[in-house]
């Protein structure tokens, strides 16, 4: 049985893998075209996921967080990596600023909030949510519009 935890770190260790495989393949503008857009898709699901049932569950069970705020920075990024061309000098400069703000959240998300959602959830609580995770993850839309609500229409 899965629980949300571990389907958070398991989505940020893929996230992880696929921004080395573009740093990894410096110098190669095929395959770091590649692996951005990899990255790109898998980081957009997964942080839509999070905005979709994450947020919602924090505010319910009142856990202060940092991650609205640092949803919208890193969609905004994520944007600027959509609109600018891999060749021009300011794609790896947001690259690197992505992914440095990705581990801020990393850690906030492990190390405080999970742990602290964990606390309130039941077992099947924790289950279903890991699930619902799992099936709004890969049902997301693959595009990052910064100016899109933090909040889902429901």
């Amino acid at each position: 049985m899965d629980t949300i935890k571990n389907v958070i770190q398991n989505g940020y260790q893929i996230i992880n893998k696929l921004s080395q495989n573009y740093f990894l393949n410096e110098g190669d503008i095929d395959k770091q075209q590649y692996w951005s857009n990899q990255f790109q898709q898998e980081f957009i699901r997964h942080s839509t996921a999070e905005e979709i049932i994450l947020l919602p569950q924090y505010e319910k069970y009142d856990i202060t967080n940092q991650n609205e705020h640092d949803h919208q920075q890193m969609k905004n990024l994520l944007f600027l990596l959509e609109t600018t061309t891999i060749t021009d000098p300011q794609y790896h400069l947001t690259f690197d600023r992505l992914i440095q703000k990705f581990h801020k959240h990393i850690q906030h998300e492990l190390n405080v909030n999970l742990p602290k959602l964990e606390e309130v959830l039941t077992s099947d609580q924790n289950s279903t949510l890991a699930h619902e995770f799992q099936e709004t993850k890969y049902s997301s839309q693959l595009k990052a519009y910064p100016t899109s609500s933090i909040n889902p229409p429901l």
